[in-house]
């Protein structure tokens, strides 16, 4: 990754980062080969920009810019909402790197970024959900190191 930086986000950065989420909810819905349960519009309602805006106050939004175009973003937290782990975690709620700009290390120096994050924080282990039908994702993760760990599963009630 050379000409590009991460920075944290700004409000000015929100409606970028909207768009991007969409393009990845799209993505996500266009290989799923279950029911898509995501609400596929979210990112770009009011909802989702305030969702966004609270990610820059009250946890971590980093985006990675070309010049002065945000070209991908990470959203992270550490997990203070479960207190039966015996370790503190940090989770990942999207990394996104919009589809022109793959293939050239950014999202392993987003995922480095949330490392250190974790180290600064004193904190054991990262987590990420994806999809099981993100091929591409789940080999991006193990290949920087991440395993499987937990498995979801779901069931439609009719």
């Amino acid at each position: 990754m050379s000409n590009y930086i991460i920075r944290l986000a700004t409000e000015d950065d929100l409606k970028r980062v909207q768009e991007l989420s969409q393009e990845l909810m799209e993505y996500e819905k266009s290989i799923s080969k279950n029911e898509f349960m995501f609400n596929l519009d979210w990112a770009l309602t009011e909802e989702g920009y305030e969702n966004y805006k609270s990610n820059i106050s009250r946890d971590e939004l980093f985006v990675v810019c070309d010049n002065d175009k945000v070209i991908g973003y990470m959203t992270c937290w550490i997990n203070r909402r479960l207190p039966w782990l015996a370790y503190k975690t940090m989770e990942i709620g999207n990394l996104y790197v919009d589809k022109d700009y793959r293939g050239e290390g950014i999202g392993t120096e987003l995922l480095n970024k949330a490392k250190e994050l974790c180290k600064k924080n004193d904190i054991k282990y990262l987590k990420i959900d994806v999809s099981v039908d993100n091929k591409k994702a789940v080999e991006f993760y193990k290949k920087n190191g991440l395993y499987d760990y937990l498995i979801e599963q779901y069931t439609e009630i009719k």
